[in-house]
């Protein structure tokens, strides 16, 4: 640039050169963008503006604040003026002041969905920062340059070139393009010109932001989430419209419409929203379900925004949202039991024979573990006292060992130990199926169910059954061949009891408790224990009863309500 632009013809080309900046952005499809040049640099010509003004400092000496009026004016003070002063002239004149570089970025970029700052009206101390920023260089006079071969044999080397780099304004920088020319003149305007910038430079943004417009959800199971009483809901996998990645730095704000999220940035739409950035792509929601569960169902809302800034320099509370990308009712019922069952059996007696006596040692544990469901099929007693409960997520395992010994003539050569049965698994889904809880519970708070309950002597208890079934085991036998005692190994099978508890419904949400007891009797027996013995229900306390040292027995269940 020559040195005759004045400062009042500068800012006049800076002011014109930015009229669509006031107002635009709500016209624009998309996310608005700012940017500002923070950096343009002469590396030929570096001292230009100091020497400029120093030379210019010498003229007001003699002229005043008189206008430069061109080196072939006729006025003899100002000519003597400029001689005088000559020895300050700028020897190199070839400088592309950075107004200059922003008009022409201004010009070439401005549109309603982007914005070139001026540095004239931009206020760091209370201005939002932009979200891009340029830096540039221009160099004239260069010597040594590449020849430019155009037509009909002219050539020319090059003596100038201009560099443009485009940077995302993070707390570090970050490089989106860069654009370069060269030319075989000096002039800045025509090495701006072929530096072929778009006129449209939101599409290069939109590929470099990589705005999610999608992401997977993963919603904990139900279970979890009232057991905890707080749960983490993954959002994975950010993509933008053509399928990418996004990038680190974009913003979403996530709404809970019942629950409560208690993770992110509190936001200024309003306690339900949380702001978050999406990082390394994983973004996990600490979620609090209501402590209303009645209807089961809870509504999820994720948006993406256009706020791309560091949290340093734009503050999370203030993210607005732009679209959404996830809209889900997810379920959360909570009405349902969790803990363990286990029933072991276990004997130790002899079979007295005229000349043998044999010993039987042994026993047998199944235990189920789980999760407990309202039946299918049982909707219609939601507000009915009586709940059915059955399994939905429950494993079955069991261990089953037996140790026959024989003493005495009648046993032959091979006394002792001669048969060994034993096994070990888990039940099938089918046995399964014969798990069940169920609850009665009247509403005793009620004065007048309350009383008809005392007048029948009846009161609130649950049951809870555990299913027998028949399980493949394997058996050694100890058995005299030529003198000589061998063991063999065959399949054989095992009966596992069931059992069935009937107590008095102290804690609806916590159904507890442990019973052992020994009797006589018990080879094949289903089990049954109760603590209703009142003459109104005529059960026993054990079933087998309690009358022996032969078999022991021990229920033990644990069960809490989510």
């Amino acid at each position: 640039m020559k040195k005759n632009h004045n400062l009042k013809s500068l800012t006049l080309c800076l002011i014109l050169a930015f009229p669509l900046t006031a107002g635009a952005q709500k016209h624009c499809e998309g996310c608005a963008r700012r940017a500002m040049l923070v950096e343009f640099l002469n590396p030929h010509n570096p001292d230009y503006e100091k020497q400029l003004d120093a030379w210019q400092e010498c003229t007001k000496k003699y002229l005043g604040d008189q206008a430069y009026l061109g080196p072939d004016t006729l006025d003899p003070a100002y000519k003597d003026a400029i001689m005088k002063c000559k020895y300050l002239d700028p020897p190199n004149k070839w400088y592309c002041y950075p107004s200059m570089m922003e008009t022409y970025l201004g010009e070439r970029l401005t549109n309603p969905c982007f914005h070139f700052l001026s540095p004239i009206f931009y206020a760091p101390e209370t201005d939002k920062p932009p979200e891009y920023i340029f830096k540039g260089s221009y160099e004239a006079g260069l010597e040594g340059g590449r020849i430019i071969e155009y037509f009909e044999d002219y050539k020319k080397p090059v003596i100038a070139r201009m560099k443009c780099e485009l940077y995302y304004n993070g707390n570090t920088p970050i490089l989106v393009q860069e654009w370069f020319s060269e030319n075989t003149i000096n002039d800045p305007k025509a090495l701006f010109n072929k530096l072929k910038m778009p006129k449209n430079i939101t599409p290069v943004l939109e590929e470099f932001e990589k705005q999610p417009v999608k992401c997977e959800v993963k919603i904990p199971a139900s279970e979890d989430i009232c057991e905890n009483g707080t749960a983490e809901i993954e959002l994975s996998a950010f993509r933008d419209t053509k399928g990418n990645p996004s990038k680190s730095f974009n913003r979403i704000i996530v709404s809970i419409y019942k629950g409560e999220i208690l993770n992110g940035e509190n936001s200024d739409l309003g306690p339900d929203y949380k702001v978050f950035t999406i990082g390394e792509g994983s973004v996990k929601v600490k979620y609090r379900p209501p402590a209303d569960k009645d209807d089961g169902w809870d509504w999820l809302r994720v948006y993406n925004s256009c706020e791309i800034l560091p949290a340093e320099k734009s503050p999370m509370s203030g993210t607005l949202t732009d679209s959404m990308i996830v809209d889900l009712h997810f379920p959360f019922f909570c009405g349902f039991y969790k803990g363990t069952v286990t029933i072991t059996k276990s004997w130790n007696y002899e079979e007295v024979h005229d000349n043998s006596t044999s010993t039987y040692a042994g026993s047998q544990t199944v235990s189920f573990d789980g999760i407990f469901k309202p039946k299918i099929g049982t909707e219609e007693l939601e507000n009915q006292p009586i709940k059915i409960y059955e399994a939905a997520s429950v494993t079955g395992t069991w261990n089953y060992n037996e140790d026959i010994s024989c003493r005495g003539a009648g046993c032959g050569d091979c006394q002792g130990l001669y048969s060994q049965e034993y096994g070990s698994g888990s039940l099938p889904d089918l046995t399964l199926t014969g798990l069940m809880i169920i609850t009665n519970a009247f509403p005793t708070d009620n004065k007048t169910v309350a009383d008809q309950l005392a007048q029948f002597g009846l009161e609130n208890w649950y049951d809870i059954s555990t299913p027998p079934d028949n399980v493949p085991t394997q058996t050694r036998t100890k058995d005299e061949i030529d003198n000589n005692c061998v063991w063999s190994t065959r399949k054989t099978s095992a009966y596992l009891v069931g059992s069935d508890i009937r107590y008095k419904l102290i804690d609806i949400g916590h159904l507890s408790g442990s019973v052992q007891w020994n009797s006589s009797k018990g080879r094949t027996s289903d089990l049954s224990i109760t603590d209703m013995t009142e003459a109104i229900y005529d059960q026993k306390p054990y079933d087998p009863e309690k009358d022996g040292n032969d078999y022991s027995y021990t229920i033990k269940w644990d069960l809490k309500a989510l």
